[in-house]
């Protein structure tokens, strides 16, 4: 299993240092590396403390996969999902909400493996969430983006009834800053086919294009402001640029 190296006391005491720096914001989506580990832990908690202490019913983890899906978008199908800190229920009644919703969404396990990031980010919302349910969803990193802009759009539509949180797990390489700036540019600007075509440019190179996107899609409908850390960090290959969360502007 893809498990944290950290207590749960390590872990809140550092997220509730971020605190005290912390405005406090209503969050939607939260912007996370596949990896997290000791060169990035201060920023993953300082993500994680704009959501803390606000609890959410269910929370949807959303990861690439470096291949071609034969179910085209992956949902579990299990009924929970168990880390060191204890077993977190499935939602599965949002996962048939998806599937009832569009066609391209399956509930298979063609994708499910015990490396995915899936267990880390639990393992920290373990810590600073309660009471809450979980769906994980995996899509190819290959896919096209006109799927994913219809992602973002079910997802919308359906996380509506929901108090809900939307995980993206995304690494961006440490030497391409200039090209996160560029994105923010066209998030900004609603240059939604700029945007597009910018993540999916072979000399960007980002672990997580198809969350990255559909996150930044689902953040345009949801009309949300998206704040990137402003120190860049790495992980242990060195690469990893992306940490930050996505709040309604109209703030809490």
């Amino acid at each position: 299993m893809n498990s944290l190296s950290y207590t749960k006391e390590q872990i809140l005491d550092a997220i509730k240092e971020a605190c005290k720096t912390a405005v406090e914001q209503n969050t939607r989506i939260l912007f996370l590396p596949n990896e997290i580990n000791d060169k990035n832990f201060r920023q993953v908690c300082e993500v994680y403390a704009s959501i803390y202490p606000h609890n959410f019913d269910t929370i949807v983890i959303l990861e690439g996969v470096d291949r071609e899906l034969k179910k085209g978008i992956c949902i579990p199908d299990l009924e929970s999902f168990k880390t060191p800190f204890g077993s977190v229920p499935v939602n599965t009644r949002l996962a048939d909400d998806f599937c009832d919703e569009e066609d391209d969404f399956y509930i298979t396990n063609e994708s499910y493996h015990e490396g995915l990031s899936l267990f880390q980010q639990l393992q920290m919302l373990q810590v600073v969430q309660s009471g809450y349910s979980v769906v994980s969803i995996q899509v190819s990193n290959q896919e096209s983006s006109s799927i994913l802009r219809e992602l973002s759009i079910v997802m919308s539509d359906v996380l509506t009834a929901y108090n809900s949180l939307t995980i993206c797990c995304c690494d961006m390489h440490i030497d391409q800053k200039d090209k996160l700036d560029l994105l923010m540019n066209y998030h900004v600007a609603r240059d939604t086919s700029n945007l597009k075509y910018l993540i999916n440019q072979e000399d960007v190179l980002v672990h997580g294009k198809s969350p990255l996107l559909t996150g930044m899609l689902l953040a345009q409908i949801w009309d949300l402001d998206i704040q990137f850390l402003d120190g860049t960090y790495s992980t242990t290959d060195g690469n990893s640029l992306i940490a930050g969360y996505a709040v309604n502007k109209r703030g809490l």
